[in-house]
């Protein structure tokens, strides 16, 4: 994360039996704008902007138990502003920003082989946006697309193979 003063390795744990906050084992790799999500006992974070501006490829997976981490392999493109999410048991990074241009890749991390593999692409690339499942449905919501912020909403189908397209809804202004 970021505070207003740098880059933080600082992770922070909430125990919501407790309600206490603690400290956990600091990230290797200080990063902010890097995404993440839960699998497998562990929290995998994905690239983001290190304190000095540029782009990193650096994956990292926080072991929830042991309060450790461990480097995973790297992303194929350094990235920022991607989205990550958990899906039936697979990783998945969609998007970002690698320094230069917005990307519209789809990847998944492979667990057995630990490697990465492209499965497809966005409809229109877009960084810093909203990623969600709902019923089945991964929806890619707002974000930018290098120019501009964006109110579209992307839905995607995660499986065997990837189909693209725009939702049938819009985001309205405001709401």
């Amino acid at each position: 994360g970021e505070t207003p003063n740098r880059v933080t390795d600082r992770v922070d744990i909430y125990d919501t039996v407790t309600n206490q906050w603690s400290e956990g084992a600091r990230k290797p790799t200080p990063v902010s704008e890097a995404c993440g999500a839960y699998l497998g006992g562990k929290i995998i974070v994905a690239g983001g902007k290190k304190g000095d501006g540029t782009v990193t490829n650096v994956v990292e997976a926080y072991d929830v138990e042991e309060d450790r981490w461990e480097k995973l392999p790297e992303l194929p493109n350094a990235l920022a502003g991607a989205g990550c999410i958990e899906y039936r048991g697979d990783f998945y990074l969609v998007g970002g920003w690698d320094g230069e241009k917005v990307r519209g890749e789809i990847w998944q991390f492979i667990i057995i082989g630990g490697n990465w593999q492209i499965k497809g692409g966005l409809d229109e690339p877009r960084a810093y946006f909203s990623l969600s499942e709902v019923r089945e449905t991964i929806y890619v919501v707002g974000g930018w697309d290098g120019n501009k912020g964006l109110s579209s909403v992307s839905r995607l189908s995660l499986g065997s193979n990837i189909l693209n397209s725009p939702a049938d809804i819009q985001l309205v202004e405001g709401r």
